[in-house]
């Protein structure tokens, strides 16, 4: 018996949040939650993912 090929959810319904990201900046997140790190980045969009902890850098 032929299982029928499963399609992945997007992005935005797996991390909870509607505004799409970059491929790239998921894998980031992933491996920092799994590994229990604190991200470090200026980039402001990694705050609103559920579950990593972020430390923003400023350009100040």
């Amino acid at each position: 018996m032929r299982l029928p090929a499963l399609k992945p959810p997007p992005a935005q319904q797996v991390l909870g949040y509607s505004t799409p990201r970059r491929i790239n900046d998921i894998w980031i997140a992933a491996q920092t939650i799994e590994t229990g790190s604190k991200l470090v980045t200026p980039d402001t969009h990694f705050k609103n993912i559920g579950g990593l902890r972020v430390l923003l850098l400023s350009d100040k």
